[in-house]
């Protein structure tokens, strides 16, 4: 991001000033956001007699490390600049404030002001790092069906892309060879875009696009689709695998974020890589992949989908639309305990063999069948070791 320009010291009573001067000045729909350092609580008489909703917006302070709360300012200025609104962040410590000015600087953003200013004297007043899981705004992109089936592309065709026929639907046969999981994602995505103004996606768009895959762009994307967008990332790489504690920060609010990865990276668990309060998926093949994204879509909670990274010939379609702690056979017959998948990878290994196959759709939770073949001694690769924890109840 642009290094942000020197700014002047500012009192914590000419931030308030300004904050009031704004809030006074709004006109529907636009409105100010106070985003409050919780260190200075001395400030909050002053903003709950200028009507603040302090309480709320101090939630989003009790973030750790508190830089975090500059990129989730950011998110929340480029919802409100959408309406004309400002969000001010009062903070008691430069890092928020110089994170949130290289957003304003990198997105253009002209929402967002922010102030650095000193401790109160005095005790320090308690801080609650807890994070507060809520209702986030509901989003319904209609072009999704409430059936979840996917209305969208899925094979090439004389003028390009068509949308999926009759036949071609779950539990149907295929007319020919689907497209690649990653292009028929990037297909559906791109259909949809053209449709659905509350669909964001970063990596498409050019101004989220030039920032950097990090901890406080994540973040920032979170605290947008809390605000009433639609977000789906696809993620270059693997270096989401340490950002662990922005995503337990993202998983303990709920913020309706959805993460798609092209690299097989969930062998570590939910623990390790902070997403135990996330929904987290692996279909198997470019179909259930499809089905898989028309279900995240229509969720108000994050979701982390797993791409598969090769290509499996073959394969049952799904039986129908996906939900979450689901899975399939891919081969319900063989000799010996069945094998029970959780990648793409393992899949074609456990296929190549002769045993029963299930797949693991669903990772976190884990589908409920999955755990009574692992009761039952069917055998289970690595990649499972870190979700196959025991069923719930």
């Amino acid at each position: 991001m642009p290094a942000p320009l020197p700014r002047p010291a500012v009192t914590l009573a000419e931030a308030i000033a300004r904050a009031v001067t704004l809030t006074k000045s709004s006109v529907f729909p636009a409105r100010t956001r106070v985003v409050l350092d919780s260190r200075l609580a001395i400030a909050l008489p002053a903003l709950a007699r200028a009507g603040f909703p302090t309480e709320p917006v101090l939630d989003l302070l009790r973030i750790e490390p508190p830089e975090l709360a500059g990129a989730a300012t950011a998110g929340l200025a480029a919802a409100e600049a959408l309406r004309g609104g400002q969000v001010v962040l009062i903070a008691a410590d430069p890092g928020p404030v110089a994170v949130a000015d290289r957003f304003v600087a990198a997105l253009g953003l002209t929402s967002l002001e922010s102030f650095a200013v000193t401790l109160p004297a005095g005790p320090a007043r308690p801080v609650d790092h807890r994070a507060r899981r809520r209702e986030w705004p509901a989003v319904a992109l209609e072009s999704i069906p409430r059936s979840l089936i996917p209305p969208w592309p899925s094979e090439p065709g004389i003028a390009g892309l068509r949308p999926a026929c009759a036949e071609e639907r779950p539990g149907g046969p295929r007319s020919q060879e689907p497209l690649p999981a990653s292009a028929l994602i990037d297909a559906a995505l791109a259909w949809l875009a053209e449709r659905e103004p509350a669909l964001l996606l970063p990596h498409r768009d050019p101004a989220w696009s030039a920032l950097p895959a990090d901890p406080e762009t994540v973040f920032a994307l979170a605290q947008l689709a809390g605000e009433g967008r639609r977000i789906c990332w696809k993620i270059p790489g693997n270096a989401w695998t340490t950002w662990g504690p922005v995503l337990t920060a993202i998983g303990q609010r709920g913020l309706p974020l959805t993460l798609i990865l092209e690299q097989e990276s969930l062998a570590a668990g939910p623990r390790v890589l902070g997403i135990e309060d996330w929904w987290v998926t692996s279909p198997t093949d470019s179909t259930e992949a499809s089905n898989v994204l028309a279900w995240a879509l229509s969720c108000d909670q994050p979701v982390l989908i797993e791409l598969p990274s090769i290509a499996l010939a073959d394969l049952p379609q799904p039986e129908s639309a996906f939900t979450p702690g689901s899975g399939r056979w891919l081969r319900q017959t063989g000799t010996g305990k069945p094998t029970v998948t959780g990648s793409t990878a393992a899949a074609r290994t456990a296929l190549a063999g002769t045993t029963p196959v299930y797949a693991c759709t669903s990772l976190l939770p884990l589908p409920i069948e999955a755990h009574r073949l692992l009761a039952d001694g069917a055998a289970a690769g690595p990649e499972l070791a870190a979700w196959a924890q025991p069923a719930p109840g």
